[in-house]
């Protein structure tokens, strides 16, 4: 029986669906790529629940930055969605989706009639967790970004992606994104900052310069800015909630470890990640 999500005319025409994942055309992976698919293994960006008290996972260190990121990306979101003019719903793009975590918060979070949501990812494995953990109502396309239809969205998100992309292919990566958005299109970044050592999956953290120099060529930044603050205050309660042995799992004390983390802090040098919102510049 066909998907009902394979009425749509864009999915019937390309079949996502239905076609292997282009991964499996490429001849090597590098050491980077292979250890984030090993990764996926595991669905781990869902091991953190996004609740008004966030509940983060013994198993995963990052949690607590990964769920600041996500209240970070959810109020761009809610931004993007209350400037929206238009009677459709707002069209967005997670490119690099992975497991599929981003999307089904959102998906949760707003109704279809207003957010239209899709994921692309070129890994098989984290294509199929994403499928799994998100409705029929997301379109998770296992494919290659620069393959789908250009202008198509009117946003687009970029979530801790542009580390695993080799520095020399990073220009073509970010064009690709900017192709599909409508000119005016929305973007929503963030990066590891130089500020932390460069994890053994990632080609290259970024510093503040770094990143803007990735989007020139297509965008103007609209923002910048760090958070996953690294000062002392926020240390010491990582510190306090996360011990070698246990977790301190009080909601009152999750909750500020995470709101710590979401502060944006204009210097970046003192935070481990780095966001940027930017606008597609007209073509």
């Amino acid at each position: 029986m066909m998907h009902p999500a394979s009425t749509h005319p864009r999915i019937r025409r390309h079949h996502h669906r239905l076609r292997p994942c282009k991964e499996s055309r490429r001849p090597m992976r590098s050491p980077q790529d292979q250890r984030q698919a090993e990764a996926y293994a595991f669905p781990y960006h869902h091991l953190p629940a996004l609740t008004p008290v966030p509940t983060i996972s013994r198993y995963w260190s990052f949690a607590p930055s990964y769920v600041a990121g996500l209240w970070i990306v959810t109020d761009w979101m809610d931004r993007n969605l209350s400037s929206n003019p238009n009677a459709r719903a707002w069209r967005h793009v997670d490119i690099g989706c992975g497991d599929g975590a981003l999307l089904r918060h959102l998906s949760r979070r707003v109704p279809a009639d207003r957010l239209n949501l899709t994921g692309v990812d070129t890994d098989r494995r984290a294509i199929a967790w994403a499928r799994m953990f998100n409705d029929a109502s997301v379109d998770i396309v296992c494919d290659a970004h620069t393959n789908m239809e250009p202008g198509h969205f009117d946003s687009a998100s970029l979530v801790e992606v542009l580390e695993h992309v080799p520095p020399e292919c990073v220009p073509a990566f970010v064009s690709g994104a900017a192709r599909l958005l409508r000119n005016g299109g929305r973007l929503m970044v963030t990066v590891p900052s130089v500020a932390k050592p460069t994890e053994a999956k990632h080609y290259q953290h970024f510093s503040r310069g770094g990143l803007l120099a990735a989007l020139a060529d297509d965008f103007d930044v609209d923002a910048v800015a760090g958070f996953e603050n690294r000062l002392w205050p926020a240390r010491v309660l990582r510190k306090l909630v996360w011990r070698k042995r246990f977790r301190l799992d009080w909601p009152p004390t999750t909750h500020l470890l995470v709101s710590a983390m979401a502060r944006r802090r204009s210097n970046t040098e003192c935070c481990g990640r780095i966001l940027a919102e930017a606008t597609r510049r007209s073509a």
